[in-house]
């Protein structure tokens, strides 16, 4: 699934298996008017923990929404290529994407969900549609694919050096890593694909990305040979979207994810992130991927 650049007011909606459809401002399917694409909603829950005071207050989450258009379709051609590119589905997501002026092009994630032949008032030889998409996920995501490459904490990066003779000599592990900041330019929390990469040589039994400006880490008791990733999916789980979360080299880890078992995400703005492992490697390392998430 590959989206086009697009230009100001125009949309495009494509699944992986299908090769999409362009609409808008120079094409031959008109949009009347558009509703839902940057409307934001709160709706209330419950917390199944009460407060000190005995109270439950509400849980205020963001609800899904639609996203509506009215369309105008240029002759019976391109009416049915729409028909068979835009097709209602119950189970299998895909990417709309829009870009209007001052703005840079987003996505969201979601599916056709309804579709309307009215089929009368005709005028210059345009078919009237109305298109529904159900945006399960609010989230609006930047188009650029952020990454970033953290290398193996190592002591020798932080800390005082006391000018102190100690009786016995430490030696600091090597590895040469620091902290990597790691930016969310949206408002919203992102929750990014982890890989860890075996080493190249020594062992790691276990590994440990921890976000120092949440608070909120990512631990997995399980060991990584030399040629295998160790894959996390947190928008998987954070979406519920039934792909493999914890993976390693074809396999589920699930099993290993280290209780309490929090989705690692990036909050807005900068994160600061830190790599740790059980073993005597010093070449492992864990690859970011994320994209500025909003609402």
């Amino acid at each position: 699934m590959t989206a086009p650049t697009l230009l100001d007011y125009q949309f495009w909606f494509g699944e992986a298996t299908e090769p999409g459809k362009l609409f808008g401002i120079d094409t031959e399917i008109d949009v009347v008017s558009a509703e839902g694409i940057e409307e934001i909603k709160i709706r209330s829950g419950t917390r199944t923990l009460p407060r000190d005071d005995g109270s439950v207050p509400g849980l205020h989450l963001v609800a899904s929404k639609d996203v509506i258009f009215d369309l105008d379709i240029l002759g019976d051609t391109e009416y049915y290529s729409f028909l068979d590119a835009l097709v209602p589905k119950k189970d299998q997501e895909g990417e709309f994407h829009w870009k209007f002026p001052g703005q840079t092009q987003k996505f969201m994630r979601g599916r056709v969900f309804a579709r309307s032949d009215k089929r009368t008032g005709f005028t210059n030889s345009k078919i009237p549609m109305t298109l529904v998409f159900e945006i399960a996920d609010p989230r609006i995501y930047g188009l650029i694919n952020e990454s970033e490459t953290i290398n193996i904490f190592s002591p020798q990066a932080e800390g005082i050096d006391f000018e102190i003779d100690f009786e016995v000599d430490f030696t600091l592990v090597g590895g040469g890593g620091f902290d990597v900041v790691h930016t969310n330019e949206g408002n919203a929390d992102a929750y990014p694909l982890v890989r860890f990469f075996g080493p190249g040589s020594g062992t790691c039994t276990a590994v440990k990305l921890i976000n120092r400006t949440t608070g909120v880490d990512l631990e997995l008791n399980t060991a990584i040979l030399t040629g295998q990733i160790l894959t996390c999916d947190m928008d998987a789980r954070k979406r519920g979207s039934g792909t493999r979360i914890i993976d390693l080299s074809g396999a589920s880890r699930y099993g290993d994810w280290v209780l309490p078992r929090d989705t690692f995400y990036f909050q807005p703005g900068d994160n600061v992130i830190r790599l740790e492992i059980t073993g005597t490697s010093i070449d492992v390392v864990a690859v970011t991927n994320w994209r500025a998430t909003s609402y």
